[in-house]
């Protein structure tokens, strides 16, 4: 009885530990990201295509190297898009710290 009782406290233990990253515990940042209209060939741990994104309407393009979950990228739209940041707790050396979620599609413009 003892042990499935330490089980249950375990288990409820390594849940709660990991509600930084859960997208449905409503922890993350919301922000507002605005992508470009085309990708751009770039270096992360090996070459690949980046999205071009920005933070302000007006700000400068930079490379975004992850992937945004939920977002399917198409080539040719801008858009705006509503994300929540999380914190990744001791990510693998070639990963991001971040974990990006599309909270929602706010805009896409064919350019």
């Amino acid at each position: 009885m003892k042990h499935a009782a330490l089980a249950v406290v375990a288990c409820l233990g390594l849940l709660t530990g990991c509600q930084s990253n859960d997208p449905a515990a409503g922890s993350g940042n919301r922000q507002l990201l605005y992508v470009h209209e085309s990708q751009v060939e770039c270096v992360g741990v090996a070459p690949m295509q980046c999205m071009l994104v920005r933070n302000e309407p007006a700000g400068d393009w930079g490379y975004f190297y992850s992937d945004i979950e939920g977002f399917a990228y198409e080539p040719g739209y801008r858009y705006t898009l509503s994300i929540e940041v999380f914190d990744v707790a001791n990510p693998p050396a070639d990963a991001s710290s971040k974990r990006y979620v599309l909270v929602d599609v706010l805009e896409k413009l064919q350019r």
